[in-house]
């Protein structure tokens, strides 16, 4: 088992709870962090909390998970790429108290660059059989998603799967071919065919597959709402539901699926939404209680 933060005997909220959000000004497509601090960790059941989103055709309001931690809750909220610069209001409601907590959010423009690209035209106009087989990818991937939210499995901050130069920014706008135009929902990082990725935390395994677009693909659940995935591998290093630690060898850099070459695709997801992967490794999850579970026999020690 993945060592689990122990938190000691609850005693019960002290003080008048408060809400902040970090940080304060953030980008569409960024994953921000909701603390609640003198609330009972006991309470993450019964506590609800809301973004309010301002996008045409969107959900107005966003639900956010809370998970407890030593001193009270925290959630990760994933703000919509969509986002039009503004004010987004997070709406937090405790139990037994009649008014909600309520902290604002600034977006700011994200000034998305656009990028022109060329690949191989099966990927522009898939073939029956091709587009079956995309539909089976996207059905393992949704499946692969539909976990029931649990609390984090990882004790410490999130780190980038491999130290390379960044060739692709998470929000660009590609135009393939000149024609097919599609949005960015990862980082690319350059590397060559074989070189190692890496867990970018403690998770589980929850999908090791070989895609038609994505190419070698792995997705890993790390709780609280957040999963990984890595792309167009040339390798596997892992298996279904295998544990793995932060630092630990998942995969090789590859050239498989769409690619103009070799190179290693990674992402965040929170819920349903993908994120802004620097935003993830800047967020402050709440320090956990010392006393955790020894790592796996064999399990590389985490990186710095």
């Amino acid at each position: 088992m993945l060592g689990l933060p122990a938190f000691p005997a609850d005693p019960g909220p002290s003080r008048t709870p408060t809400v902040r959000v970090s940080p304060a000004r953030a980008r569409p497509g960024d994953a921000v962090l909701v603390t609640l601090n003198d609330v009972s960790p006991s309470s993450a059941s019964s506590t609800s909390g809301t973004v309010l989103v301002a996008v045409p055709g969107a959900t107005p309001a966003r639900r956010l998970h809370f998970f407890p931690t030593p001193t009270g809750l925290q959630a990760i909220a994933a703000l919509p790429v969509e986002l039009e610069p503004g004010t987004l209001t997070v709406e937090v409601r405790l139990p037994g108290r009649g008014d909600p907590l309520v902290v604002s959010v600034e977006v700011v423009d994200p000034a998305f660059p656009e990028t022109q690209l060329a690949v191989e035209p099966k990927f522009i106009a898939p073939s029956p059989e091709q587009k079956r087989r995309m539909e089976e990818d996207q059905a393992a991937f949704r499946e692969a998603f539909a976990r029931p939210f649990e609390p984090p499995l990882f004790d410490g901050p999130f780190g980038p799967p491999r130290d390379a130069r960044v060739t692709g920014q998470f929000g660009e706008r590609r135009v393939f071919n000149g024609k097919k135009q599609s949005q960015h929902y990862g980082t690319d990082l350059s590397g060559a065919v074989g070189d190692p990725v890496l867990a970018t935390n403690d998770g589980v395994v929850v999908l090791v597959r070989d895609c038609f677009a994505s190419g070698k693909s792995v997705a890993i659940a790390h709780g609280a709402g957040l999963f990984s995935v890595y792309f167009h591998l040339s390798d596997f290093d892992v298996r279904h539901r295998d544990q793995v630690r932060r630092g630990q060898p998942i995969g090789k850099v590859g050239a498989t699926g769409r690619v103009t070459g070799p190179h290693l695709h990674f992402g965040i997801k929170v819920i349903d939404l993908y994120v802004d992967p620097d935003s993830v490794y800047r967020l402050a999850f709440a320090s956990p209680a010392p006393a955790t579970a020894a790592p796996a026999p064999g399990a590389p020690a985490p990186a710095p």
